[in-house]
């Protein structure tokens, strides 16, 4: 039975067909299934369902940020730092960072979005200023390759 069985999982799986194996305790679903894994050389996970276990055990689930605002307060300080410290006369921060960050203010005034504003001014920064391989820089790597490839420019 236990061949008849792997044979018909096997199958199943040729086929990428889904399997519910279903049966007493001991009649040797999960034995079927080791030996699937060992004869497909794959990694088995085996996870034990009852009948309350839910989608959520299986799959993970939401929960509440708690802190959320100690954590806002925490990326609007790393950023304004980096602001303040920016040393370039040439291209100053200040002009383009969000007003929280170039005016302080207490820390329970903060906008519900500083966080995703933050992010934003940041990933503005970095397309602006750098390039794909972090070296600066307007032209990408793939159309100075081309150029090379092509002669338009010396190595």
């Amino acid at each position: 039975s236990i061949m008849r069985l792997l044979t018909l999982v096997m199958r199943c799986i040729e086929k990428k067909e889904p399997v519910l194996l279903v049966g007493d305790t001991g009649c040797g679903k999960t034995t079927v299934i080791q030996l699937l894994g060992v004869i497909l050389k794959q990694q088995l996970t085996v996870v034990n369902c009852h009948a309350s276990t839910e989608t959520s055990d299986l799959l993970g689930g939401f929960r509440p940020v708690r802190g959320r605002q100690k954590i806002a307060e925490e990326i609007v300080d790393l950023v304004a730092s980096f602001v303040h410290n920016w040393s370039d006369p040439v291209h100053p921060l200040q002009d383009s960072a969000p007003e929280f960050i170039v005016e302080p203010m207490s820390k329970q005034d903060l906008p519900a979005d500083a966080p995703k504003k933050c992010y934003d001014f940041m990933r503005d920064l970095k397309q602006k200023y750098c390039r794909g391989d972090g070296h600066g820089g307007s032209e990408s790597i793939s159309s100075k390759r081309r150029k090379l490839e092509d002669g338009n420019a010396s190595p």
